[in-house]
């Protein structure tokens, strides 16, 4: 399984930073996306609800929840 998340055509790839984290607020993963469209592998994850923050520089840019089954 993977989610391949969709980042505005405005970021700042060069600064942008992306954390995922469960409910708990634990570390899931963590990347420097070199797309707009990176693509994250969770076939390890366990199934949950799970936040997706964007940031760019020290700025956090976007928040998505994202619902693994």
């Amino acid at each position: 399984a993977s989610l391949t998340i969709q980042l505005p055509d405005t970021t700042d790839l060069a600064n942008a930073f992306i954390t995922i984290t469960n409910l708990d607020g634990r570390l899931i993963h963590s990347l420097r996306p070199n797309t707009l469209q990176p693509i994250i592998n969770t076939t390890h994850w366990a199934a949950g609800t799970y936040l997706v923050i964007l940031y760019e520089g020290n700025k956090k840019r976007t928040v998505q929840q994202i619902i693994k089954y």
